[in-house]
């Protein structure tokens, strides 16, 4: 039994890094439509059922959400992400993401310079932080 317990979560595993790389190839197909990530959407939430708790597949899981408009299972994956891993940077960021899709740039910009308190030199964070001041105005 424990062999087969042992059998199961490696097969597990391997479909979920199957699963994944599937995600992966599909995204950097070069169509970017809502189409297309919603497929690789359902890609990760397929990867997910066999790793529901990895931080870098449930960031993954939102951006991609974020792209179809699918905005409650953004929020939740990246809840998840920063949940099991609030000292990654890249999460602070997807949060951020989140954030100005659901129209709200004062949250994003917070997400941000937690994202930049991490990680100095986070880049995609510079430029979206850059960004939503210019456009939030004065006090930003």
């Amino acid at each position: 039994r424990e062999r087969f317990g042992e059998v199961q979560a490696r097969a597990a595993e391997l479909r979920a890094e199957a699963l994944v790389a599937e995600a992966e190839a599909a995204s950097a197909s070069g169509i970017a439509d809502e189409k297309r990530y919603a497929q690789v959407l359902r890609l990760y939430e397929d990867a997910l059922l066999y790793r529901p708790h990895d931080p870098n597949l449930n960031d993954r899981a939102s951006r991609a959400a974020i792209q179809c408009k699918q905005l409650t299972k953004a929020v939740e994956y990246a809840e998840t992400a920063l949940e099991h891993s609030p000292e990654v940077a890249q999460h602070h960021v997807t949060m951020a993401l989140v954030h100005r899709a659901r129209g709200n740039k004062g949250h994003a910009i917070k997400s941000l310079e937690q994202a930049l308190e991490l990680d100095r030199n986070q880049e995609e964070a510079r430029k979206l932080l850059a960004s939503l001041r210019r456009t939030a105005g004065p006090g930003a």
